[in-house]
């Protein structure tokens, strides 16, 4: 500062560390606020019931046909199995949706090795199956009906493809009055090729799909969230 007449006032480098001390606390205040909100997403996520249906979509063989390209989430299969194990041995509902597809040259052709269902994922007696021939676990299934009669209006989501049929699926829930979660890390999308010939990356769509889903039409959680919540010694449901 220095003294003009009777009063003091800022000089010219005065001005400019006074804006960037303001341009790095609004800086950092950002961040918190960033910091804070993903905080309070995590503790706003309620328990899942005992009556929560885990659904596992297109868990198939024919999702390792390199014809489908790179993907994300390596883990995803030993995550839907861990899960898988943890629905099984609280005695808890699961669906297992298995996609037919009626293309005679696709991996999930029906009645061929890529339309069985991967390892970390094979149904045991009391497991009820889907099987569908589009995106939606809903479209031209009983499965709206049958959840609606056994009386499940909590699912869990995880499965293939994060940007086709988890999406779809997720959606219809949603418009359906169901209430989702979804474990994104138990999710699996693969490279695309945008109209213009770039290629877009697995781990980006990935995060779009789950960006746009989050909050609008479901739940967003990863294995240990909804692990930790799942086990809780109390657990309920509540949005």
């Amino acid at each position: 500062m220095e003294k003009n007449g009777n009063r003091w006032v800022l000089t010219a480098l005065g001005r400019q560390i006074n804006f960037w001390t303001r341009s790095v606390a609004k800086s950092q205040k950002k961040i918190f606020n960033q910091q804070k909100t993903s905080r309070n997403l995590h503790s706003r996520l309620p328990d899942i019931n005992k009556d929560s249906a885990l659904v596992l979509v297109n868990v198939q063989n024919g999702f390792d046909d390199p014809i489908w390209g790179a993907r994300n989430n390596i883990d995803a299969e030993e995550n839907i199995a861990q899960i898988l194990s943890t629905w099984r041995s609280a005695n808890r509902p699961v669906y297992h949706v298995q996609h037919h597809s009626k293309e005679p040259s696709s991996p999930l052709k029906w009645g061929t090795y890529g339309a069985s269902f991967k390892t970390c994922a094979i149904p045991i007696k009391q497991e009820i199956v889907i099987e569908k021939f589009s995106n939606s676990a809903f479209v031209g299934t009983n499965f709206e009906t049958t959840l609606r009669k056994i009386g499940h209006q909590t699912l869990v989501i995880a499965g293939f493809t994060t940007n086709h049929c988890i999406s779809a699926t997720i959606i219809s829930a949603e418009a359906l009055g169901f209430s989702a979660f979804v474990v994104e890390d138990a999710c699996v999308a693969f490279d695309r090729v945008y109209i213009d010939g770039t290629l877009v990356k697995a781990h980006d769509t990935h995060r779009v799909v789950m960006a746009n889903l989050n909050q609008e039409f479901a739940n967003i959680v990863d294995t240990e969230i909804l692990l930790k919540n799942a086990c809780a010694p109390n657990p309920s449901f509540s949005l």
